[in-house]
């Protein structure tokens, strides 16, 4: 729909295809968000706990924190969307947007939003930082155990293991807070 939308330079969208829109993005942005703590926490398994780790993340236990990821971001995406959508809208049935993000939508609510705009934002905070917060917890608990190993090349290992997946969080998380910080706080 977005290509559509490019493609032929239509600016509008139905509310429903916005509606649409905002779920997906949403439930992928949060699915996202806790798929790559989980993330973490199967590096900070491997290194800090290796004998452990069958246990800690057997194949059950995969699909346990995978399914609930995607269920927390199903949550995430379903409730923010129909929260939104569940007010009268001045003006048209089409959105003069071709991407539906919640800021542009509410502000073609009829009424007062703010208190709705500050459950949103605390919403958001909860759905970034605390995934964060474990992400930060298996870090620096990765970091305090390659600290204790004794050789140069276990350091490399162990620092090789987790590189990808750094640079991976710091691209999620950097490009998040660079767009999504209200304006002029940066």
């Amino acid at each position: 729909m977005l290509l559509h939308h490019l493609l032929t330079g239509q600016r509008h969208i139905p509310r429903r295809g916005c509606a649409l829109q905002m779920f997906f993005f949403l439930f992928f942005g949060a699915t996202e968000c806790y798929l790559v703590a989980v993330m973490a926490y199967d590096l900070y398994a491997v290194i800090c706990e290796p004998l452990r780790y069958p246990l800690l993340l057997s194949h059950q236990v995969c699909l346990q924190l995978a399914g609930s990821a995607c269920a927390c971001g199903a949550m995430v995406g379903l409730g923010n969307t129909s929260f939104i959508f569940s007010f009268p809208f001045c003006g048209p049935k089409a959105i003069p947007h071709f991407f539906c993000e919640i800021q542009p939508v509410l502000q073609l609510v009829f009424g007062d939003t703010s208190l709705n705009e500050l459950q949103i934002i605390l919403a958001a905070a909860l759905i970034i930082l605390c995934p964060f917060g474990l992400i930060l917890s298996s870090y620096g608990h990765i970091l305090a155990t390659i600290l204790w190993i004794p050789s140069a090349a276990g350091h490399h290992k162990a620092f090789s293991t987790c590189s990808s997946h750094l640079i991976m969080v710091s691209l999620f998380y950097g490009t998040a807070i660079f767009l999504y910080s209200p304006k002029g706080q940066l």
